[in-house]
């Protein structure tokens, strides 16, 4: 299995711009059942669920 680790992105399900569009997207539209996506979400304060999976990827949020 390979790991793809996707950084610079406010978060998923996308609520800003064209990136986090494009991270949503990516995930959403997973073909290869050989990757798993790791997203890292950047927030001003750390929300009470740290970790959450989001269209099969794992997310982490990271203090901005």
């Amino acid at each position: 299995m390979k790991h793809v680790f996707i950084i610079g992105s406010k978060g998923i399900p996308a609520q800003y711009g064209g990136y986090e569009t494009f991270v949503e997207k990516l995930t959403a539209n997973q073909v290869s059942h050989d990757i798993k996506y790791h997203v890292a979400c950047a927030v001003d304060t750390i929300p009470e669920k740290q970790v959450y999976d989001y269209n099969g990827a794992k997310c982490f949020c990271i203090k901005w």
